[in-house]
């Protein structure tokens, strides 16, 4: 069984189309477990009412306001399926997302298993796609070193995971950090994992608007995803040829990205405190020739802003 775990914080405008494209499913054999992260609005009234017209079994547990990765926390906790998957309470699901994952990962054996996404800027289900379904079998020094070279674009709903894998190697999301959790909590899959299957197809459907998390990020947000990121590197081995990168390869994206919507005293502020001059000029080996020149421009954080923020 796959326990389907669905944080949910004010999300009553997006709420019941999302659980729609779950309870479409063509795999069946799954629990729907969501977990009301403090909401103040109306989404698990919706929720509930939705949910209760169906045949899924399903089960709301609720919590004080603690963040998106403590609330799947506590989902991994009150699960009872022998995988996970992660579900965001806006995004849309293909019908066939959970049989096609289910059997990835249960043919090939492995722990760790993920699809390809897609953006959509309305919430509805796109028209049948061509999708190859190739299937690409990684080991885990092969893994870590495409995900730091972004060789490919993922996000943590788009994976199917072995509970008890996640026990075993204590893998759960850091509860202290509200921003690139995910990351984070991707990096150690990929350490733990031998051997990570990648399904070539677009499966889950990424819904961006106005008031999603990523849009809405603050500076003490960001900041503490870049501490969690310095912990992690500390605490864990990685080899070494990655792990002197992780961090700098971090703040040069978190520094790209933040350069698109923060006004430059702002990001002035986020470029010291993450210590973007010193950390970018250490991209200068980095196997990439943008981010090498990113180590040239990072010596004046008004430089590197003008030139991101023109940057597609």
């Amino acid at each position: 069984m796959i326990s389907v775990i669905v944080p949910v914080y004010n999300v009553e405008k997006y709420i019941e189309k999302s659980l729609e494209s779950i309870i479409n499913q063509s795999f069946k054999n799954f629990e729907l477990i969501l977990i009301d992260d403090g909401s103040t609005d109306n989404s698990i009234r919706i929720a509930k009412d939705y949910l209760e017209k169906s045949e899924v079994f399903w089960k709301v547990i609720s919590q004080v306001n603690n963040g998106q990765g403590s609330a799947r926390n506590r989902g991994i906790q009150e699960s009872s399926g022998e995988y996970i998957v992660f579900v965001d309470s806006d995004d849309l699901l293909s019908p066939c997302f959970l049989e096609h994952l289910f059997y990835v990962i249960k043919d090939e054996k492995t722990n760790v298993a993920f699809c390809d996404f897609m953006y959509i800027k309305d919430q509805t289900i796109p028209n049948e796609l061509f999708e190859n379904g190739k299937i690409i079998i990684s080991s885990n020094k092969e893994i870590l070193k495409e995900f730091l070279l972004r060789k490919f674009e993922i996000i943590i709903p788009a994976f199917i995971i072995k509970k008890d894998f996640l026990i075993q190697n204590k893998i759960f999301f850091e509860n202290k950090v509200r921003y690139s959790e995910d990351q984070i909590f991707m990096w150690l899959c990929f350490l733990y994992e031998e051997n990570v299957v990648h399904l070539k197809e677009k499966l889950y459907y990424y819904y961006r608007h106005e008031d999603s998390v990523m849009t809405s990020s603050r500076l003490s947000k960001i900041m503490g995803g870049y501490n969690g990121i310095k912990e992690m590197v500390k605490k864990y081995d990685f080899p070494s040829d990655i792990k002197e990168y992780i961090l700098p390869r971090w703040v040069l994206g978190a520094l790209y990205s933040c350069s698109k919507y923060m006004p430059y005293h702002q990001f002035r502020e986020l470029y010291i405190g993450m210590n973007g001059k010193k950390l970018v000029r250490e991209m200068k080996k980095y196997p990439d020739n943008k981010a090498r020149i990113a180590s040239i421009i990072s010596v004046s954080s008004c430089l590197f802003y003008i030139v991101s923020k023109k940057l597609k």
